[in-house]
């Protein structure tokens, strides 16, 4: 069966009522009921002193307060001549105090009833620590109409009283531990994400979650395993590509830093994909978001349609020189980008630190006096958000044609601190623009749009309908032939199938995949023999058979149900179809360049050129 995480939401008949329920009424019973259970006792024992009062006027006031105390319980004395008063007090104690025995048997057995609910839940999103980043997505899934339930080993966590109050269950505990697992219904679940903090107990509960799916499941379970390094990210994003098996279980690494500056650079891009002329680029940056804005920069500047006289500067600052070293030395590719040069500015001395690359990756000088003054670009991201604010307001009036440079301050939040302050500025922040990194990255669909099996998926369908366009084929004739976000839900999964074999493949040729986000796919470094592409074309065959067949088709003659090439040898099918095989297998090297990964034959001994980058 299929759950296409990006598409499905649960049936929910009233959404708009069960918001209101939960947001209006629940939350502000659950402020305010010990004052209004505390008031209602006061209310019934008025009430009864009154009534007795006029029914019992020669009794003394202390016998009228026991009596009172009395109709707390069904045992409770009232005389067959009893008033309004003693009639409202006698149903109102009972009422006040079973609601407070009930309220102290849920709070007693409380987990209990919490595990029993958690156990019927089924296509729900699991997610393993409840930190900044883990409150902000398991809120985000619930608004958008997931079950959440959450789990963190810290009982003392503020925000576990917050996903409480929004209807999430939480289990205290080792996410590590497969019997917590299991317990949050992990073996019925769609999504597993693990934001604990650490990369190592994250990897740790992406492995006990594969241990829980060995059995038999009807659906895959994606696992999202968070890396705070990106360094360590980029390397292990291949061997989690290729680490696929026959089981109902995909690992995905992410890393927020990524995520988020692909989504900055797309809501505020550095130059015009069309004629982008000579930009100067400049990310002021001391902490993790630096070197993705730096690949992403560069993977725009691969991409765009160029003159021959368009040149990029890329300039950081505030980054220690270590940045670029790193930099080039994990991507050997960035030596082959022609026009473009990077450069380092300590914005601490005001002046040059550092050298860049000119074209074809030479080292090259760079004289750097005072602050950058012809940027046509900026992205700010400090640790601090106010000293990013002071360095973009700065900037702003060191840059010439200020107001028609973009200056875009990066911030935690869209709605809060800096980012409100730039909103409401006026005038005074004019050119300036927030970008709230965690509140836009932590979404469903960003993030799982930006998972590695989903980005291969997509191109691999584009390349798809480019290749059957070409060959004059219409949507009549093949109804894949459409835009992905019009694909049913069952051919999505179909592409991501195709995705998760691309390993095997590869794996049978003695080829690997590793990490090349700054790959020029318009310049392909590795290309299947035609021998290889002939070895290949029967496991695709092989694999669209069984995908087939896991959405319910049979073979037989084609309608909704039936197709007549399903588990038919490759050497027997029509020659069209063996070439739709074959056209399935040139794209792959060019799909993986795409999106960020080169194939390497394990038998190759020539290693690329590697460019370092040298400072005075």
């Amino acid at each position: 069966m299929y759950v296409d995480l990006l598409s499905h939401r649960p049936g929910r008949r009233h959404p708009a009522a069960k918001t209101v329920w939960v947001k209006q009424i629940v939350r502000r019973w659950d402020r305010n009921k010990p004052a209004v259970l505390a008031v209602l006792a006061g209310t019934e024992i008025v009430l009864a002193m009154v009534g007795f009062s006029e029914t019992k006027p020669a009794r003394p006031l202390l016998d009228w307060l026991y009596e009172s105390l009395q109709l707390f319980t069904l045992n409770g004395i009232a005389s067959q001549n009893a008033n309004v008063y003693i009639q409202i007090a006698r149903y109102l104690g009972p009422c006040v105090l079973g609601y407070a025995a009930v309220g102290a048997i849920l709070a007693m057995y409380g987990e209990q009833f919490n595990r029993f609910a958690i156990r019927r839940l089924s296509r729900h999103v699991v997610i393993a620590g409840v930190g900044s980043a883990g409150y902000r997505l398991a809120n985000a899934f619930a608004a958008d109409g997931w079950p959440v339930v959450a789990i963190d080993s810290d009982a003392g966590n503020v925000s576990i009283t917050g996903c409480r109050e929004r209807g999430i269950r939480v289990l205290v505990g080792d996410a590590t531990d497969p019997k917590l697992l299991r317990q949050a219904g992990l073996d019925k679940a769609t999504l597993l994400v693990a934001l604990c903090g650490k990369d190592q107990v994250n990897i740790d509960v992406a492995a006990a979650a594969r241990t829980l799916t060995a059995g038999d499941r009807s659906e895959v379970l994606t696992a999202l395993a968070g890396f705070d390094d990106f360094h360590l990210w980029q390397v292990m994003k291949a061997p989690a590509l290729v680490d696929r098996d026959e089981s109902a279980f995909r690992l995905e690494l992410v890393n927020l830093w990524a995520v988020a500056a692909e989504l900055l650079l797309e809501a505020h891009p550095p130059f015009p994909q069309h004629h982008p002329g000579s930009p100067h680029v400049v990310v002021v940056s001391d902490e993790g978001l630096a070197e993705s804005l730096l690949i992403g920069v560069l993977r725009r500047w691969m991409a765009a349609e160029r003159a021959a006289p368009d040149f990029l500067r890329l300039t950081l600052v505030g980054a220690p020189p270590e940045v670029l070293e790193d930099l080039a030395e994990r991507n050997p590719e960035l030596g082959e980008i022609g026009s473009c040069r990077l450069e380092l500015w300590d914005r601490g001395s005001g002046g040059d630190n550092g050298s860049g690359l000119g074209p074809g990756g030479a080292p090259r000088g760079t004289t750097f006096a005072g602050a950058p003054t012809d940027a046509s670009a900026v992205y700010v991201a400090l640790a601090s958000e106010t000293a990013a604010l002071t360095t973009a307001l700065t900037l702003r009036h060191r840059v010439g044609h200020w107001d028609e440079t973009p200056i875009v301050v990066v911030v935690e939040d869209d709605e809060a601190g800096v980012a409100h302050a730039v909103r409401r500025g006026g005038p005074a922040m004019k050119g300036i623009h927030a970008f709230g990194w965690l509140s836009r990255t932590l979404l469903p669909a960003p993030l799982l749009e930006s998972t590695a099996t989903e980005v291969i998926a997509r191109l691999g369908h584009r390349l798809h309908c480019q290749h059957q366009s070409q060959l004059g084929l219409t949507e009549r004739e093949d109804p894949s032939l459409v835009p992905w976000e019009d694909l049913p839900s069952s051919l999505r999964e179909s592409n991501r199938f195709w995705a998760d074999g691309i390993a095997a493949k590869l794996g049978s040729l003695r080829c690997v995949v590793v990490p090349a986000p700054l790959l020029d796919p318009q310049r392909p470094t590795f290309g299947f023999s035609d021998s290889e592409v002939a070895r290949l074309a029967p496991f695709e065959h092989e694999r669209w058979s069984a995908d087939m067949k896991r959405m319910g088709y049979e073979r037989g003659p084609r309608d909704a149900h039936h197709h007549p090439l399903i588990d038919v040898p490759f050497d027997q099918l029509p020659e069209e179809n063996k070439e739709k095989d074959r056209a399935h297998v040139r794209t792959i090297p060019h799909v993986l360049a795409r999106a960020g990964f080169r194939i390497r034959r394990l038998d190759d001994s020539l290693e690329p050129r590697r460019t370092v980058v040298s400072r005075p």
